[in-house]
């Protein structure tokens, strides 16, 4: 599997909070109530055509512990409470240069993703058991096409 310098990055940013977080908390509490486990990190397996406010479906699971990422919405579910953090990589296939894709919660956009050819964004959500987040394709009424294996969309439950 080549490994590029992006897909690295979004690998260490999520191991670095899992670990910095689980630390934090025993050094402030002496024990660690993590609770449920949730994590998912999925990615693209091929290049995709998107028209305006498509939702990307990412169909390459690579982790979905806790079974909250679904695969044929291209929705991630929500199977808990809690403070998550949410991040999101687009890259443009070559001769599509710029690109603009929003990061949605229960149908409101909390995040963006524009660009020239790439971009990514993370953020922090305090979720409700039940909730909705997924990335959608801009209003832009031009068709973006993403390449596969370098986009992807991730998440973890901290607390």
């Amino acid at each position: 599997m080549k490994m590029t310098y992006h897909r690295l990055l979004t690998i260490l940013s999520f191991l670095y909070l899992l670990v910095t977080t689980s630390v934090a908390e025993v050094s402030q509490t002496g024990s660690c109530s993590c609770g449920e486990k949730i994590a998912f990190y999925i990615r693209l397996s091929k290049d995709v055509q998107l028209a305006a406010y498509q939702t990307v479906i990412f169909d390459k699971v690579v982790t979905n512990i806790g079974n909250g990422y679904n695969n044929g919405t291209g929705i991630f579910i929500s199977p808990a409470s809690g403070l998550y953090q949410i991040s999101g990589s687009v890259i443009a296939v070559e001769g599509y240069q710029d690109l603009g894709f929003d990061l949605m919660h229960n149908g409101n956009m909390v995040g963006n993703l524009f660009g020239h050819h790439t971009d990514s964004v993370v953020i922090y959500l305090e979720l409700n058991e039940g909730d909705r987040v997924w990335i959608r394709k801009d209003f832009d009424t031009k068709t973006e096409t993403m390449r596969g294996t370098w986009s992807s969309f991730s998440g973890h439950l901290i607390r």
